[in-house]
């Protein structure tokens, strides 16, 4: 008795072996399939108190800045890029406010690159920041 229920154990574990290895390859399968350019495709960051936004559309690399409080200060936007040293450099930056509509520029980004998107409203020069992506 002792050795077929030793075996029922054996087997049950070797198939529960199995299922988490096939769960496992799974996993990594749909991670490498899925494309990295489509999770950062759209990037926004937003100023506290609903004062403004800078967003990031990968479609034409576009940027655009808006002011949306008409409160007599105006908001920034800046977008630093860092090579693989570890240098940090502002390669783009827009301003808005005191007309109607917002503010757009484009700028190539790559994959020799990270970047870093933020904001700040000028009436306190605070800069909110987006988290590192990359193209």
């Amino acid at each position: 008795m002792f050795s077929r229920s030793s075996a029922l154990r054996s087997a049950a574990k070797s198939r529960v072996g199995r299922i988490a290895a096939a769960g496992a390859v799974a996993a990594i399968a749909i991670t490498l399939s899925a494309s990295p350019a489509s999770a950062d495709s759209y990037k926004y960051v937003t100023l506290p108190s609903g004062r403004g936004y800078f967003e990031f559309a990968d479609n034409g690399d576009h940027f655009t800045v808006c002011d949306t409080k008409a409160d007599g200060h105006g908001v920034s936007a800046i977008l630093i890029s860092r090579d693989i040293h570890g240098t940090q450099r502002v390669v783009l930056s827009l301003d808005d406010g005191g007309d109607s509509g917002c503010d757009s520029k484009v700028y190539d980004i790559n994959a020799l690159y990270d970047y870093q998107m933020s904001v700040s409203w000028n009436g306190d020069n605070v800069y909110h920041s987006g988290p590192w992506f990359t193209e």
